[in-house]
């Protein structure tokens, strides 16, 4: 639209892009019969009432769009579950699958990785755990973290000041139970959940789809308001 476009024609700053405050009072305004303010202002209700009856028939797919990705989300937390509580309930401690460090101490918290760098937001307390894949698949790991049974162990140990802001330890890290079963079947696991996970991509990839083909004509509504085209 030509308001954003002249908006982001105004911009500062370099790391954090704002537009300037003049930009907004300089910004034009399609007035209709801007000689005749009483008219005009019957005219802009007007277009303000046709933009809010065609949106408000837009809102019903953006609710079903929304419902459908929180129903396909919990489709793949309920496969989870499922795959997971056919495995034998024997548990050991994670720091037992993980690789050694040249000190002979659990590959865990590392905090100088190596690996190509490349852009990217990472939280200042990241823990870097590496696989001994003699005893695990990393593949199966990936997945087994995101299990209610460990996202239990981790809720009840993870404290801090902040309700919002609670955190666990490298031990607490070392602690998560992790099923004692052979290698073999870890990685049988994590290819059939790759496998659904890969359905649920596709359909999550098609609803975002949709998702920009609303806004896309929810921008169209707005432009051809505003040219006195609708």
């Amino acid at each position: 639209m030509q308001n954003v476009s002249y908006g982001s024609s105004d911009v500062s700053g370099t790391k954090t892009p704002r537009v300037r405050t003049q930009a907004h009072w300089n910004a034009p305004v399609p007035l209709p019969f801007h000689g005749d303010t009483n008219y005009s202002l019957d005219i802009q209700h007007r277009i303000v009432s046709r933009i809010e009856s065609l949106l408000a028939e837009l809102k019903p797919a953006r609710q079903l769009l929304d419902k459908m990705r929180r129903d396909t989300n919990r489709f793949m937390e309920l496969k989870l579950e499922e795959t997971f509580e056919q495995l034998d309930s024997t548990r050991q401690s994670l720091i037992n699958v993980l690789e050694s460090s040249p000190r002979n101490q659990p590959f865990l918290g590392d905090n100088n990785p190596n690996g190509t760098p490349f852009p990217g937001i990472y939280p200042d307390l990241m823990m870097r755990i590496r696989v001994d894949t003699s005893k695990a698949d990393s593949g199966f790991l990936v997945y087994w973290l995101q299990s209610r049974e460990v996202r239990h162990f981790i809720q009840s140990r993870a404290s801090g000041a902040s309700p919002t802001m609670k955190k666990i330890n490298q031990d607490h890290v070392g602690n998560i139970p992790f099923p004692i079963i052979p290698v073999e079947e870890q990685r049988w696991v994590a290819n059939h959940l790759d496998s659904i996970q890969s359905e649920v991509d596709g359909m999550l990839k098609a609803m975002q789809q949709d998702a920009q083909l609303l806004d896309r004509l929810e921008q169209s509504i707005l432009e051809k308001a505003f040219q006195g085209k609708l």
